[in-house]
């Protein structure tokens, strides 16, 4: 696997990076959800709106699917999954305890960076005091503050992986050293999925069986919406994980 520092430089840089309701209650109210698009009928949109983990954009109906999630976003998003699940409410902080000089207090995401930068789930970017908050996430970045998340808060909950899986995308070497463990069992479980090479513009022949996983590709809203669906919904919930957490 690919060697490096603990993120990529692409999001800094700003270069293109690679009560019951009935069923799609929520994802009928955004005007841009295709009813047949996979993150409609996977019910991930549904499922993020239904528990308030990710909503869509204020004063309009859009949830704008195919359009790439902030790392401030992602955390916000990530933190209100783990809220959800604790026993206890967390600390809130209204101020910036954390070392990242572009981490502003009185911003939306404050509480929810600070917190999970105090827990260990979010880390800036190596060698500097930038969060980048405002830069877009990559696959591999959102997949290992999920995986931190789990070692944090449940730690039989990781799953050991031999790769196997993994190792089937033809791109499986681009993937961080930093982010290789959590890819794998995230792949194992299903969290993060790859796409056929045809869809990313390669040309492979019809019908031919090759994948890529895209670890260094920025991360769509639709994406996040089922990373963590799949993440609170089948996999917390079939193992039956609790989160505790004190201070």
């Amino acid at each position: 696997m690919k060697k490096g520092m603990l993120f990529t430089s692409v999001a800094l840089s700003g270069v293109l990076c690679l009560a019951a309701l009935p069923a799609q209650a929520f994802a009928k109210a955004f005007s841009d959800v295709d009813p047949t698009a996979w993150y409609a009928t996977g019910g991930y949109v549904d499922y993020v709106s239904a528990n308030k983990y990710m909503t869509g954009y204020p004063g309009t109906d859009l949830f704008k699917p195919n359009e790439t999630i902030t790392r401030a976003e992602a955390a916000s998003a990530l933190y209100r999954t783990i809220e959800n699940l604790a026993d206890d409410p967390s600390t809130y902080f209204s101020e910036n305890l954390t070392p990242f000089t572009d981490v502003e207090t009185g911003t939306y995401y404050i509480n929810a960076v600070t917190w999970l930068y105090m827990n260990g789930v979010v880390t800036g970017y190596d060698g500097t005091t930038l969060f980048a908050p405002n830069s877009p996430i990559t696959r591999e970045e959102f997949i290992s503050m999920i995986g931190r998340a789990v070692g944090r808060f449940y730690p039989d909950g990781v799953t050991n992986s031999n790769g196997a899986n993994l190792a089937k995308f033809d791109d499986a070497d681009d993937i961080s050293s930093w982010a290789t463990a959590n890819m794998a069992w995230s792949v194992d479980i299903g969290i993060i999925s790859g796409y056929p090479v045809d869809f990313l513009g390669k040309g492979s022949e019809a019908g031919a069986v090759s994948w890529l996983i895209a670890p260094n590709q920025c991360a769509s809203r639709a994406e996040v919406a089922k990373m963590l669906t799949i993440f609170q919904r089948d996999y917390i919930t079939k193992y039956n994980v609790k989160i505790y957490y004190t201070w």
